[in-house]
C-alpha cells in the first residue's frame, strides 16, 4: 500500500483492515516517487477474506482516510 507523510510520524504505524489491526508495518521511501511511502505488512494465513473491506493507516497524530480493498 502507498501513502504520504508516514515516515516522519512519531510512534508506530498500524493498519486497520475491517475490524483487524496489524501492528507490524514496515515503512520505506518509494523508489520511484519523492514523498511517497511504501507500507509493507503481512496478513496472517487465517485472515478472514471478505471481498471488500475498509482499510486505513493509523499514527499517533491521527488516522488516514478509509479506502476499500478487495480481498479474495
Amino acid at each position: 500500500m502507498y501513502g504520504t507523510g508516514l515516515r516522519g510520524a512519531s510512534g508506530r504505524v498500524r493498519m486497520h483492515i475491517g475490524t483487524y489491526t496489524i501492528e507490524s508495518v514496515d515503512i520505506r521511501a518509494h523508489a520511484g516517487y519523492a514523498g511517497v511511502d511504501d507500507l509493507r505488512f503481512h496478513l496472517p494465513q487465517d485472515f478472514p477474506l471478505h471481498l471488500y473491506q475498509p482499510i486505513s493507516a493509523e499514527i499517533a497524530e491521527g488516522e488516514s482516510n478509509h479506502l476499500w480493498i478487495y480481498l479474495e
